[in-house]
């Protein structure tokens, strides 16, 4: 897995679309990664740290988590099929006897990024996925 970061969060209000761009933080490669409207609005207000007075979903999702205990402790872009990426949530949640222990979640990038945005957590992309999608670029 290869450590990316969060560098461009766009919305085109036309199109009801999203993007946002990570790139490698050791390289020169990026991903583009088309998201939902309300999507990139949700990564672009946590980057800013621009929070609505009610909680968003990726807000509850993360008040969730820490209500129970959850830690997120990573993000992983692992997976390309078909035009759409696929990504997981690493967790570390606790278990019995007070020991803790690793949960990986399915989640869609833009709902996984929406949460990294928010807690400041590392994000991963596969090298597959970089091969196949990853594009060279003067950053």
């Amino acid at each position: 897995m290869i450590e990316m970061q969060m560098r461009v969060v766009e919305n085109n209000f036309e199109t009801r679309r999203g993007g946002v761009i990570l790139a490698e933080k050791a390289g020169r490669r990026i991903l583009r990664i088309y998201i939902g409207e309300n999507e990139a609005r949700a990564i672009d207000k946590a980057l800013n740290r621009r929070f609505d007075r009610r909680p968003m979903t990726h807000d509850l999702i993360a008040s969730i988590f820490e209500g129970l205990g959850v830690e997120i402790l990573s993000v992983y872009i692992d997976e390309l099929r078909d035009d759409t990426f696929f990504g997981k949530l690493v967790l570390s949640a606790p278990g019995e006897g007070g020991e803790r222990r690793q949960v990986i979640i399915d989640s869609r990038p833009s709902d996984a990024l929406a949460l990294a945005a928010r807690a400041a957590i590392p994000i991963f992309a596969s090298e597959e996925v970089l091969d196949e999608a990853g594009e060279e670029m003067d950053l």
